[in-house]
This record gives structure tokens, C-alpha cells and sequence, in this order.
């Protein structure tokens, strides 16, 4: 008899998403909700940009497959964009798949991953589901000398340990890492023979100083992640891509896509490379705007603005439980 009921027990063991345990409370909520949690945006995409400008009638196969590793007008905007190689560019269906196949690539069970926090719930769970282990390393508030990093990393560190997961402009604490930080997170890896997985989704939504990218003092051992969704509001079609560091690595992660998800949206990738290639000016008042915001409420509520990303960290523990809410 089919054991219809079960699903694998590893998955059934895992937490739910951070949020779900407020679901309950929320639907009994009265009047309008504000789901400030979720790093969408309330600004339309580049009008040419859309995907309803993608138009099937264009002979550009929008309705086809395109290959695993990306459509190849993307792939090579990308390459030239960055500097990057081709034969090096992937594209996945949002930055969270990219991590998802490069966990696949590089992750055996039992091994672990360093993730600076405050940290994107996902990537734990990334970890998590490949019968990974992510250790939490408080970072980014925790952390005010580079000249600690070194040591303070080496104290979460084991033989089991095979990454360092960064993500600067952070989500969630809006901060951006110093260069001199930066240096030293990339002195580590290499001293301890580590990937990084760093994770720059929002490295054009600066405010107070250019994000800088830890690849350019470890090129051989970053992995880079981007996404079209936090920087030209294109969250729901779902177009990212990783740049590795090496061809036998791309070997990898190619197949962890083609045996997963097989390729990205053909129409989000014909609209991501649009916006590559039009958006300049779209996002750089995207970029205003959300600086404004960032500015303006952090100065309401008393709190240090944003350095970049979309994001507010805000120190609620004293309201929780007089709302009921025990966090």
C-alpha cells in the first residue's frame, strides 16, 4: 500500500518559515496589514522591462526553452557587465535557486556553513535541506574592529566547516561592510580553505558608500549571487544568477539546474536582460527613493539610517508581550 501520507522525514523536521508562526494572529487582525517583513517593492517595473513588453509576437521565442545555463543575449549582457566570464555566468530562477544549486555543487551531508547574522532566513533552511548544518555567527551587531573577525570566526569554525555565507548590503540590518571587514572575512577563507557564498542582491541600493565585492580580494573562491528582483522590482519573475569562480565549479552547479528546475523563465529572461540594458536611470531613482524612505523612517523611529538594501532593523522586544506576542 502507497505511503501516500509520508513525506521524507528530514523535510518533515524542519522548521516553517520564520513568519508562519504569526500567520494565525494576523488573519484575526482587523483593518489593513503592512507586510514590512518581505524585501518587495511598491514600484512598477521599467515599463519596457515588463513582461507584458515582452512581446511573444517579437520572434524572440518566449514561449521556448532556452538553455540550462541562461538565454544567451542575458548571458552575454551579464559577462560584459561584470567582466566576468561567460563560460563562468549562470543564470537561475532567482537568487535563492542560485543558492540552492551552488549548496548542491559544494555541500555534502554533515557539512557546515557559516552564516553571518542577521542573516536571510532562507539561506539556513538552504543549508538545512541539504542534511547541512548552518552555524549562526552574530556579525554584523556584533562585530566593531575588523581585527576581531579572524578570531571570532575561528571560534564557529570544525573540520566539517566548507563556507562562509556574507550578504552586504544586508537584509536585514541595512548595513554595508567596511572594506577593512571585508579584507579579513576573505583572509579567513582563504587561511581556512573556505568558499563564499556572498550574497549581493542589493550591492546597487547604496546610500552611504559603495558596497564593496569580497571577490576582488578572493577571486578564487567567491561565489557571487544577484537577483533582478530587489534592483529593478522584478521580484515575481523570478531571474537571478550566480558568477563562479571557476569552469569545474559551473560543471557542477549547471547540473544541480538542469536536474532541478532545468532553466529559467525564457520571457523573465528576456525582461531581466532588458532592464540590464535600459534601467540605468530607473534605478537609479529606484536607488532615491528607497534611500528617502529608508532616511525618513529611520529618523521617525529614532533608529541609524540604513548604510543600504531595503531594509530597517528595528529592537522590539519591549513591545512584544504587551501585544500578546511572545518572541
Amino acid at each position: 500500500m502507497p505511503r501516500y501520507q509520508m513525506i521524507n522525514s528530514h523535510i518533515s523536521q524542519m522548521s516553517k518559515g520564520v513568519f508562519t508562526k504569526f500567520a494565525a494572529a494576523l488573519r484575526e487582525m482587523k483593518g489593513e496589514i503592512y507586510p514590512l517583513h518581505i524585501g518587495d517593492t511598491y514600484i512598477e517595473p521599467l515599463a519596457q522591462a515588463r513582461v507584458e513588453s515582452i512581446r511573444s509576437d517579437s520572434k524572440n521565442g518566449v514561449h521556448r526553452y532556452t538553455f540550462p545555463q541562461g538565454h544567451p543575449d542575458l548571458l552575454q549582457a551579464l559577462s560584459e557587465y561584470h567582466h566576468h566570464p561567460l563560460e563562468q555566468t549562470i543564470v537561475s530562477a532567482g537568487a535563492t535557486a542560485g543558492i540552492s544549486a551552488v549548496a548542491t555543487a559544494t555541500l555534502s551531508p554533515g557539512d557546515e556553513v557559516l552564516i553571518l547574522a542577521p542573516y536571510w532566513p532562507l539561506v539556513a533552511g538552504i543549508v538545512k535541506i541539504m542534511r547541512c548544518k548552518p552555524i549562526c555567527v552574530p556579525f554584523f551587531d556584533h562585530i566593531q574592529d575588523p581585527d576581531q573577525i579572524s578570531a571570532h570566526l575561528k571560534r564557529y569554525t570544525s573540520e566539517r566547516t566548507v563556507a562562509v555565507y556574507v550578504n552586504s548590503p544586508n537584509n536585514p540590518t541595512g548595513k554595508i561592510l567596511p572594506e577593512a571587514f571585508v579584507q579579513e572575512i576573505a583572509q579567513f577563507a582563504r587561511r581556512e580553505d573556505l568558499w563564499i557564498w556572498s550574497d549581493e542582491v542589493y550591492d546597487r541600493l547604496t546610500y552611504t558608500r559603495p558596497s564593496v565585492r569580497i571577490a576582488d580580494y578572493a577571486p578564487d573562491r567567491t561565489i557571487e549571487f544577484h537577483s533582478f528582483s530587489k534592483l529593478y522590482g522584478m521580484a515575481g519573475n523570478r531571474c537571478g544568477y550566480v558568477l563562479l569562480p571557476s569552469s569545474e565549479l559551473m560543471f557542477g552547479v549547471r547540473k544541480a539546474i538542469t536536474h532541478s528546475f532545468y532553466s529559467t523563465p525564457t520571457v523573465s529572461q528576456l525582461a531581466a536582460l532588458r532592464a540590464l540594458q535600459e534601467g540605468e536611470e530607473w534605478l537609479s531613482n529606484a536607488c532615491a527613493a528607497y534611500k528617502k524612505a529608508g532616511e525618513d523612517m529611520a529618523d521617525a523611529l529614532g533608529v541609524k539610517r540604513p548604510d543600504g538594501s531595503t531594509f530597517l532593523f528595528i529592537n522590539v522586544a519591549s513591545l512584544l508581550d504587551q501585544d500578546g506576542v511572545d518572541g
